[in-house]
């Protein structure tokens, strides 16, 4: 005699009610992969077309972590300070911990800073500073939030001992804490979250010898690591021909991590000391290179039938006297170089 077949009961389907639990209890955080394709991820500029040329997406992304890092006096600050004028162009508020407190209020107005919309974080050891960030960034209010630097976020173990005493890595551990609280609040809030860094050399003469502070922990958090080089290469100092004093350096910028486009592109832009970025300088090298502007020998045509300048100091001088005419080439510029679609998303 057969043996009759069980009768298979239908699966009950609890994916729908476990996701409407998950939802409730932690908020709106599962969702299909697909729900991101083509979603624009808003960027904010660094005031450089080149470097947002070789960051991929027209500046730095919202809701992401970056680590800018370098040797001293490269333009590391400089960089975080552009960052946040053009944000407060855009209307977005902004703060900086000053841990080095070292911050000139004199010289974040000339790089274009509005430091009376800025809020400025001086607390006394590491953990007093991020855990302000931290409740700052927790509010949602805040679109650009800088450390600067990692550096000098001295943990309260180090504070609270006598100078004599010894602690192992307690940058290292504090670093690794604050990245795994801070990322995720800033995906949430959409706060675009830069460290400023430091290079230091390692005890070991193996490989490369230069490393930053602070530990891996960073590094492995951010969407973008950006290298910043100055004036300690020789070749790279600006000299007025006059004075004979050295005015600036050519910046040399270096994607070291993207997650957002191709790693390991460069920018070099000129950085006047007590002005920022000469814009009007990059300008002229990025339209000369494209063809806006043409190069006969020393002189240059714009257009081409018209010569505008006699010396590339005499071009830049130019264009800082024709605002017009400047405005009207960098626009051809950023068209040229594709970013006029992502400056009009992100305005």
């Amino acid at each position: 005699m057969a043996k009759k077949k069980k009768k298979v009961e239908p699966k009950v389907d609890n994916l729908s009610a476990i996701t409407k639990a998950i939802t409730k209890k932690y908020g709106d955080v599962v969702k299909k992969a697909s729900e991101g394709e083509g979603e624009i991820i808003p960027t904010v500029s660094t005031g450089s077309i080149k470097l947002d040329v070789a960051l991929g997406r027209g500046g730095m992304a919202l809701g992401r972590t970056y680590e800018i890092f370098g040797p001293n006096s490269g333009g590391k600050s400089t960089l975080a300070a552009n960052v946040i004028a053009q944000a407060q162009n855009r209307g977005m508020k902004c703060l900086y911990v000053d841990a080095e407190h070292a911050v000139d209020p004199v010289l974040f107005k000339n790089y274009g800073v509005k430091t009376d919309e800025l809020l400025l974080i001086k607390g006394y050891n590491g953990e007093e500073n991020l855990d302000i960030l931290e409740m700052y960034m927790q509010s949602g209010e805040f679109s650009v939030a800088v450390v600067d630097s990692v550096s000098s976020l001295i943990p309260g173990v180090e504070a609270e001992a006598e100078i004599s005493h010894i602690h192992m890595a307690p940058l290292a551990r504090l670093m690794s804490k604050a990245t795994r609280r801070l990322t995720p609040i800033a995906g949430r809030t959409d706060c675009l979250l830069i460290f400023v860094n430091q290079l230091r050399n390692k005890l070991t003469g193996y490989g490369n010898p230069e490393v930053t502070t602070g530990g891996d922990a960073l590094g492995y958090h951010t969407t973008g690591r950006v290298s910043v080089r100055g004036p300690e290469a020789v070749s790279r100092r600006l000299i007025d021909k006059i004075t004979g004093e050295t005015i600036g350096h050519t910046t040399l910028f270096e994607v070291i991590k993207n997650k957002l486009s191709a790693p390991f592109k460069k920018a070099e832009v000129k950085l006047i000391y007590g002005m920022g970025y000469d814009s009007h300088w990059e300008v002229l090298d990025m339209a000369t290179a494209v063809g806006i502007i043409d190069k006969i020998g020393n002189w240059y045509k714009y257009p081409a039938e018209n010569n505008i300048a006699n010396g590339e100091l005499n071009a830049v001088a130019y264009l800082k006297e024709n605002e017009e005419i400047y405005e009207e080439i960098r626009n051809q510029v950023i068209e040229r170089v594709e970013l006029k679609d992502i400056y009009e998303q992100n305005s």
